[in-house]
């Protein structure tokens, strides 16, 4: 025991200041791994070996896979109902077409509006809708516009879209009523 301690004495200093020792002949290190959480006397990766408390330096695991939706599970073909105005589309992969009517609309007969109104838009993978009702005045092409309209389905028969060009910026909530 003494060869052993003159042995590693010059180094025990160092070792116990690194959190080592010098062996478990001396009760200290299985005391050690003990206090930390292990029976055996042998130490676990990630273990301190001062009695202090455990570290890892194990990365978090995460993730970056993008949600599992697709297309096929989000249907936009129908017909929809918002104030006085009725929404019909159709979808074909992710690509949508329609028109819209305004209930009780009065054209000027000066610059009369192609109606119904004609609508383009599409659908992607996670459910964002985009349209864009298409205004034409066949009298007056100058005054053609487009209103954007952006949004998605709050459930399988409504759809929220936020109008973000065309007309002032506000929220619909459209109806699906077959």
């Amino acid at each position: 025991m003494k060869m052993r301690f003159w042995t590693c004495g010059a180094w025990m200093v160092a070792a116990l200041a690194w959190g080592g020792g010098c062996g478990d002949d001396d009760g200290g290190s299985s005391a050690r791994n003990e206090a930390n959480g292990d029976s055996t006397g042998t130490q676990t990766a990630g273990q301190t070996t001062n009695g202090v408390g455990q570290a890892t330096n194990a990365p978090a695991q995460t993730t970056n896979a993008p949600p599992a939706a697709t297309n096929k599970a989000i249907s936009v073909t129908g017909t929809y109902a918002y104030k006085k105005e009725t929404m019909v589309l159709k979808q074909s992969g992710n690509a949508i077409t329609g028109t819209v009517v305004v209930a009780g609309f009065v054209q000027d007969p000066a610059n009369p509006v192609q109606l119904p109104v004609p609508v383009v838009g599409s659908v992607d993978a996670l459910g964002i809708v985009e349209l864009q009702e298409l205004l034409h005045y066949p009298l007056n092409p100058a005054k053609d516009y487009v209103i954007e309209k952006v949004g998605s389905f709050a459930d399988a028969n409504t759809l929220v879209l936020n109008v973000l060009k065309g007309q002032a910026p506000h929220t619909q909530t459209w109806i699906r009523t077959k």
